[in-house]
Protein backbone atom coordinates (compact mmCIF):
# COMPACT_ATOMS: atom_id res chain seq x y z
CA UNK A 1 0.00 0.00 0.00
CA UNK A 2 1.12 3.20 -0.73
CA UNK A 3 2.78 5.67 2.14
CA UNK A 4 2.53 9.20 2.61
CA UNK A 5 5.86 11.20 4.34
CA UNK A 6 5.02 12.78 7.48
CA UNK A 7 8.01 15.79 6.20
CA UNK A 8 6.78 18.95 7.05
CA UNK A 9 5.78 21.19 3.71
CA UNK A 10 5.84 24.28 5.33
CA UNK A 11 8.91 25.90 3.50
CA UNK A 12 7.82 24.13 0.12
CA UNK A 13 7.23 26.61 -2.99
CA UNK A 14 3.92 27.58 -4.26
CA UNK A 15 3.01 25.47 -7.29
CA UNK A 16 1.51 26.57 -10.40
CA UNK A 17 -1.90 24.94 -12.43
CA UNK A 18 -2.86 25.86 -15.76
CA UNK A 19 -4.43 28.69 -16.12
CA UNK A 20 -6.78 27.14 -19.03
CA UNK A 21 -8.27 24.52 -19.48
CA UNK A 22 -11.88 23.72 -17.86
CA UNK A 23 -11.93 23.64 -14.46
CA UNK A 24 -13.82 21.58 -11.98
CA UNK A 25 -13.10 22.39 -8.84
CA UNK A 26 -11.04 25.14 -6.59
CA UNK A 27 -9.00 24.43 -3.17
CA UNK A 28 -10.74 25.59 0.07
CA UNK A 29 -9.36 27.68 2.55
CA UNK A 30 -8.24 26.08 5.77
CA UNK A 31 -5.57 25.76 8.67
CA UNK A 32 -2.80 25.60 6.68
CA UNK A 33 -1.37 25.45 3.36
CA UNK A 34 -2.60 23.32 1.27
CA UNK A 35 -0.39 20.10 0.47
CA UNK A 36 0.98 19.11 -2.93
CA UNK A 37 1.81 15.73 -2.46
CA UNK A 38 3.38 14.33 -5.32
CA UNK A 39 3.91 10.12 -6.33
CA UNK A 40 6.76 7.97 -6.36
CA UNK A 41 5.94 5.25 -8.28
CA UNK A 42 9.20 3.48 -7.74
CA UNK A 43 8.82 3.32 -4.05
CA UNK A 44 4.62 3.48 -4.19
CA UNK A 45 4.96 6.49 -1.55
CA UNK A 46 3.64 10.16 -1.88
CA UNK A 47 6.15 13.16 -0.61
CA UNK A 48 5.33 16.52 -0.02
CA UNK A 49 5.93 18.52 -3.88
CA UNK A 50 4.86 21.96 -2.98
CA UNK A 51 2.07 24.11 -1.64
CA UNK A 52 -1.27 24.98 -3.56
CA UNK A 53 -2.94 29.25 -2.99
CA UNK A 54 -5.93 29.08 -1.29
CA UNK A 55 -8.93 29.60 -3.87
CA UNK A 56 -6.91 27.98 -6.77
CA UNK A 57 -9.13 26.51 -9.60
CA UNK A 58 -7.65 23.63 -10.54
CA UNK A 59 -8.56 20.13 -13.10
CA UNK A 60 -8.91 17.24 -11.08
CA UNK A 61 -8.01 14.13 -12.82
CA UNK A 62 -8.70 10.64 -10.25
CA UNK A 63 -9.25 9.85 -7.08
CA UNK A 64 -7.26 7.67 -4.93
CA UNK A 65 -9.90 6.66 -2.08
CA UNK A 66 -7.40 4.62 -0.06
CA UNK A 67 -5.61 7.77 1.47
CA UNK A 68 -8.71 10.53 0.37
CA UNK A 69 -6.63 12.59 -2.14
CA UNK A 70 -7.46 13.39 -5.40
CA UNK A 71 -4.96 13.86 -8.53
CA UNK A 72 -4.60 17.17 -10.42
CA UNK A 73 -2.94 18.76 -13.55
CA UNK A 74 -0.38 21.01 -13.03
CA UNK A 75 1.15 23.68 -15.22
CA UNK A 76 4.12 21.38 -16.42
CA UNK A 77 2.08 19.13 -17.69
CA UNK A 78 2.63 16.67 -14.80
CA UNK A 79 0.74 15.86 -11.94
CA UNK A 80 0.10 15.89 -8.11
CA UNK A 81 -2.64 15.21 -5.80
CA UNK A 82 -4.35 17.64 -2.85
CA UNK A 83 -6.09 16.24 0.43
CA UNK A 84 -9.90 16.05 -1.39
CA UNK A 85 -11.54 17.69 1.88
CA UNK A 86 -9.79 21.10 1.03
CA UNK A 87 -11.49 20.64 -2.55
CA UNK A 88 -15.05 22.54 -3.82
CA UNK A 89 -16.59 21.65 -7.11
CA UNK A 90 -16.92 24.85 -8.85
CA UNK A 91 -14.84 26.35 -11.80
CA UNK A 92 -12.72 29.58 -12.03
CA UNK A 93 -15.92 32.11 -11.44
CA UNK A 94 -16.83 30.53 -8.15
CA UNK A 95 -13.78 30.23 -7.21
CA UNK A 96 -13.49 33.79 -7.76
CA UNK A 97 -16.66 34.85 -5.61
CA UNK A 98 -15.45 32.31 -2.67
CA UNK A 99 -12.29 34.15 -2.39
CA UNK A 100 -14.16 37.84 -2.89
CA UNK A 101 -16.88 36.39 -0.20
CA UNK A 102 -13.80 34.86 2.19
CA UNK A 103 -11.76 38.49 1.96
CA UNK A 104 -14.98 40.70 2.36
CA UNK A 105 -13.81 42.43 5.43
CA UNK A 106 -16.27 44.88 7.21
CA UNK A 107 -19.44 45.32 5.62
CA UNK A 108 -19.80 49.31 4.43
CA UNK A 109 -21.67 51.75 6.30
CA UNK A 110 -24.27 53.93 4.73
CA UNK A 111 -22.75 56.73 2.24
CA UNK A 112 -19.52 55.39 2.90
CA UNK A 113 -16.85 56.02 -0.26
CA UNK A 114 -15.26 53.05 -0.90
CA UNK A 115 -12.57 55.18 -2.94
CA UNK A 116 -12.05 58.60 -4.19
CA UNK A 117 -9.53 60.37 -6.58
CA UNK A 118 -10.71 63.94 -6.47
CA UNK A 119 -12.03 66.54 -4.07
CA UNK A 120 -14.54 69.21 -4.80
CA UNK A 121 -17.41 70.99 -3.33
CA UNK A 122 -20.15 70.01 -5.81
CA UNK A 123 -22.45 67.72 -3.86
CA UNK A 124 -23.91 65.39 -5.42
CA UNK A 125 -26.84 63.62 -3.91
CA UNK A 126 -27.63 59.93 -4.73
CA UNK A 127 -30.82 57.34 -3.20
CA UNK A 128 -30.91 53.70 -3.72
CA UNK A 129 -34.56 52.35 -3.84
CA UNK A 130 -33.71 48.96 -4.66
CA UNK A 131 -34.11 46.32 -1.76
CA UNK A 132 -30.32 45.57 -2.55
CA UNK A 133 -26.99 47.15 -0.98
CA UNK A 134 -25.56 48.86 -4.02
CA UNK A 135 -22.84 50.88 -5.23
CA UNK A 136 -22.23 54.12 -7.56
CA UNK A 137 -19.49 54.81 -9.20
CA UNK A 138 -18.97 58.36 -10.85
CA UNK A 139 -16.45 58.29 -13.71
CA UNK A 140 -15.18 61.22 -15.30
CA UNK A 141 -14.83 61.20 -19.59
CA UNK A 142 -11.24 59.40 -19.38
CA UNK A 143 -13.35 56.48 -17.45
CA UNK A 144 -12.09 56.80 -14.49
CA UNK A 145 -13.83 56.21 -10.79
CA UNK A 146 -13.89 59.34 -9.09
CA UNK A 147 -15.90 58.36 -6.52
CA UNK A 148 -17.40 55.07 -5.45
CA UNK A 149 -20.42 55.30 -2.71
CA UNK A 150 -21.83 52.48 -0.87
CA UNK A 151 -25.89 52.50 -0.11
CA UNK A 152 -27.80 50.29 1.54
CA UNK A 153 -31.24 49.33 0.46
CA UNK A 154 -33.09 52.38 0.55
CA UNK A 155 -30.32 54.42 1.77
CA UNK A 156 -29.35 57.50 0.60
CA UNK A 157 -26.04 60.01 1.02
CA UNK A 158 -24.11 62.93 -0.55
CA UNK A 159 -20.85 62.46 -1.87
CA UNK A 160 -18.18 65.81 -2.84
CA UNK A 161 -17.65 65.76 -6.19
CA UNK A 162 -14.78 68.30 -8.49
CA UNK A 163 -17.04 70.32 -10.78
CA UNK A 164 -17.02 68.43 -14.06
CA UNK A 165 -19.57 65.74 -15.97
CA UNK A 166 -19.89 62.27 -14.81
CA UNK A 167 -21.22 59.02 -16.21
CA UNK A 168 -22.55 56.43 -13.06
CA UNK A 169 -21.99 53.04 -12.78
CA UNK A 170 -23.74 51.20 -10.29
CA UNK A 171 -24.59 47.61 -9.32
CA UNK A 172 -26.71 45.83 -6.75
CA UNK A 173 -25.58 42.70 -4.95
CA UNK A 174 -25.16 40.89 -1.62
CA UNK A 175 -21.79 41.02 0.30
CA UNK A 176 -19.65 43.64 -0.88
CA UNK A 177 -16.04 42.49 -0.77
CA UNK A 178 -13.28 45.05 -0.12
CA UNK A 179 -10.62 42.77 -1.40
CA UNK A 180 -12.23 42.30 -5.24
CA UNK A 181 -14.19 45.91 -5.16
CA UNK A 182 -18.06 43.98 -6.09
CA UNK A 183 -20.21 41.86 -4.47
CA UNK A 184 -19.36 38.38 -4.24
CA UNK A 185 -22.95 37.52 -4.91
CA UNK A 186 -25.55 38.29 -7.20
CA UNK A 187 -24.23 41.03 -8.85
CA UNK A 188 -25.84 43.08 -11.28
CA UNK A 189 -23.89 45.97 -12.84
CA UNK A 190 -25.25 48.21 -15.33
CA UNK A 191 -24.09 52.06 -16.78
CA UNK A 192 -26.20 55.07 -17.71
CA UNK A 193 -25.83 56.04 -21.51
CA UNK A 194 -24.23 59.58 -21.11
CA UNK A 195 -22.63 62.09 -19.17
CA UNK A 196 -23.89 64.68 -17.31
CA UNK A 197 -23.13 67.54 -14.48
CA UNK A 198 -23.28 66.87 -10.85
CA UNK A 199 -26.50 69.77 -11.21
CA UNK A 200 -27.52 67.85 -13.91
CA UNK A 201 -27.21 64.71 -12.21
CA UNK A 202 -28.18 64.87 -9.04
CA UNK A 203 -30.39 63.66 -7.47
CA UNK A 204 -29.36 60.40 -8.59
CA UNK A 205 -32.04 57.86 -8.12
CA UNK A 206 -31.03 54.06 -8.62
CA UNK A 207 -32.31 52.43 -10.75
CA UNK A 208 -34.11 54.81 -12.33
CA UNK A 209 -37.27 55.53 -14.03
CA UNK A 210 -38.15 52.99 -16.37
CA UNK A 211 -39.11 56.57 -18.41
CA UNK A 212 -35.59 57.22 -18.41
CA UNK A 213 -34.53 57.45 -21.60
CA UNK A 214 -31.95 56.11 -23.21
CA UNK A 215 -32.01 53.22 -20.19
CA UNK A 216 -28.38 51.96 -18.28
CA UNK A 217 -27.38 49.24 -19.67
CA UNK A 218 -25.74 46.01 -18.04
CA UNK A 219 -22.42 45.86 -18.06
CA UNK A 220 -19.88 42.93 -17.36
CA UNK A 221 -18.72 42.84 -13.76
CA UNK A 222 -14.93 43.29 -14.64
CA UNK A 223 -15.92 46.36 -16.33
CA UNK A 224 -17.92 47.89 -12.89
CA UNK A 225 -14.33 46.47 -10.72
CA UNK A 226 -12.44 48.49 -12.86
CA UNK A 227 -11.14 52.03 -10.88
Amino acid sequence: MPTISTTRPEAAALVAVPVGGAASHYVLPGGGATVLWRRDATSDSFHPGGRIADFTAVQALSVVPQHGLVEIRLADGGSGFIDASRLSPGDRRMAQHAYCAFNAGAPPRNGEVLSRHGQGSARLAISNRSGQPAVVKLRDPSGRSVASVFLEPGGASEVGLPDGVYRPDFAVGEIWSRACDSFATGMRAQRFAGYGSVPGLSPLVIPPDLSLAPAPVDIPDQAFEQD
